[in-house]
C-alpha cells in the first residue's frame, strides 16, 4: 500500500468527506484551463501580486526590500562556461526571467523580451587565506543582494560563481520578488542542476518545454476576476474582514517611527514525538497539523493580549492549478486568518457545537472551528 493510501486510510470520516469535496471542487475548476495567449502585444497586464510590488517600488524607488537572495556551496569542480550556458537556457525557458515592467497610458504593464543580457559573473578567491576569503565572500554576497533592481531594465536577477578551491565554490543568486517566489526558486535550481548536467555531457536539454508562462496566468487571472463567482467571493471577504482589530501585543520596546524593513525570524524545532501527537490530534478532529498549530497560536496570542478577535497572516503558495506547478513567477500571497475565541470555545473541534459560517459554497470545507475563515 502506498504512503498516500495509508494517509487517506488514517483520515477520520469527516476528513475523508472534506478531501472528497476538495477533489470534486478541483475537478470542477479545472475546466477553465489557463491557455497560452498570443505574444503580439506591446505589454501584458500585471497580476494582482505583481501590481502590489510594483506599487511599493514606485512608493520607495531603489529599495531592496523584495530582493530574494540565495547562496549554495558546491563541493565539486564547477565549469563556469557550462553553468553560464545552463543559466542562459533557463532564461530562454522561463519568460518571467526575461520580463521587465513599464508604463503604457498611465498603467503598468509587463513586457517579455526575446533576449536579455545575462547577469552572470565569476570571482576566484583561491589565493586568499581562509579568514580573508570568508570575509570577501560575505562582502560579495552583500553587494549582490543589497543592490537595487530597476524594474524597467533587464535582467531582474543576478548570479555569481565564487571559486574558493579546485573542488569548492559558492553560487550566489539574487532575483526580484516581482518575477519569482520561493516555489520559483526551487524550480530554478532544480532545472539549473539538470541543464548544467546536460551541458557537461553535451546533450540537448532533457527538460520538457513549458506549456504556459506567467503572462498567460496574469491574463487569465484578470479575466477570472470579472466572473460572477469571484465577485461573490470578493464580497464575502470584504464582509469577513470588515473592522479588523489591531493586535495589541505587550512588547518590550516601541516600534520605530518609520518602517525600516529589518524584520527577523525565530525558529522553533518540534520533536518527532510532539509532531506525532499533533498529527494524531489532527486525525481525531479532522484537522491538518497546520490547523492544530494555528489554533495553538491563537490560544497563545489570547493569553498575551486578552483579545478574542484575532487576526494573523500566513503566506501561501497560491498555486492551486496543475498547469502552474512548473511556472516561474510571483504567485505567493498572504492569507488573512481571523480567529474568534469568544464564548470560551474548546480546543478540540468535536467538543464544540457547529458555529454558523457564511463562507460561499466554493469555499466550503476551508474553515474550521474558532471561527477561522
Amino acid at each position: 500500500m502506498s504512503e498516500l493510501e495509508n494517509r487517506i486510510r488514517a483520515l477520520s470520516p469527516k476528513g475523508r468527506r472534506l478531501l472528497r469535496k476538495r477533489l470534486e471542487a478541483k475537478r470542477e475548476g479545472s475546466t477553465t484551463r489557463i491557455m497560452r495567449v498570443t505574444r503580439d502585444r506591446a505589454g501584458f497586464p500585471l497580476s494582482f501580486a505583481q501590481e502590489r510590488l510594483w506599487f511599493l517600488d514606485q512608493l520607495a524607488p531603489g529599495n531592496t526590500f523584495y530582493n530574494l537572495a540565495f547562496a549554495q556551496c558546491l563541493s565539486f569542480a564547477v565549469s563556469p562556461q557550462a553553468l553560464e550556458r545552463a543559466l542562459s537556457e533557463l532564461v530562454r525557458r522561463h519568460e518571467a526571467l526575461r520580463t521587465i515592467f513599464t508604463v503604457v497610458d498611465g498603467e503598468p504593464v509587463q513586457r517579455v523580451l526575446e533576449s536579455i543580457p545575462l547577469s552572470f559573473t565569476t570571482d576566484d578567491l583561491e589565493l586568499l587565506a581562509p579568514p580573508a576569503r570568508e570575509v570577501r565572500i560575505r562582502q560579495l554576497a552583500s553587494v549582490l543582494a543589497e543592490s537595487p533592481f530597476d524594474l524597467s531594465t533587464a535582467p531582474l536577477f543576478r548570479a555569481k560563481l565564487i571559486r574558493v578551491g579546485a573542488f569548492d565554490s559558492v553560487f550566489l543568486f539574487v532575483i526580484h520578488h516581482i518575477v519569482a517566489d520561493a516555489w520559483s526558486l526551487e524550480i530554478i535550481f532544480r532545472e539549473l542542476t539538470t541543464l548544467y548536467a546536460d551541458e557537461l555531457t553535451g546533450r540537448p536539454s532533457s527538460l520538457d518545454e513549458q506549456i504556459v508562462q506567467y503572462v498567460d496566468y496574469s491574463v487569465w487571472q484578470r479575466a477570472q476576476f470579472e466572473s460572477e463567482v469571484l465577485k461573490q467571493q470578493l464580497a464575502f471577504w470584504r464582509r469577513s474582514l470588515d473592522d479588523l482589530p489591531t493586535l495589541d501585543l505587550p512588547i518590550d520596546h516601541l516600534r520605530p517611527a518609520f518602517q525600516q524593513f529589518r524584520g527577523s525570524q525565530l525558529e522553533l524545532a518540534i520533536t518527532s514525538t510532539t509532531l506525532t501527537s499533533l498529527r494524531d490530534l489532527g486525525n481525531e478532529t479532522g484537522a491538518t497539523v497546520f490547523m492544530v498549530l494555528l489554533a495553538a497560536f491563537y490560544v497563545l496570542l489570547n493569553r498575551y493580549c486578552r483579545q478574542e478577535d484575532l487576526v494573523v497572516g500566513t503566506p501561501i503558495a497560491n498555486r492551486n492549478r496543475t498547469e502552474l506547478e512548473e511556472v516561474v513567477g510571483f504567485f505567493a500571497n498572504t492569507l488573512v486568518l481571523r480567529g474568534d475565541l469568544s464564548g470560551k470555545p474548546s480546543f478540540r473541534l468535536n467538543d464544540v457545537s457547529q458555529r454558523s459560517c457564511s463562507v460561499p459554497q466554493s469555499c466550503k470545507g476551508s474553515c474550521f472551528q474558532f471561527g477561522i475563515i
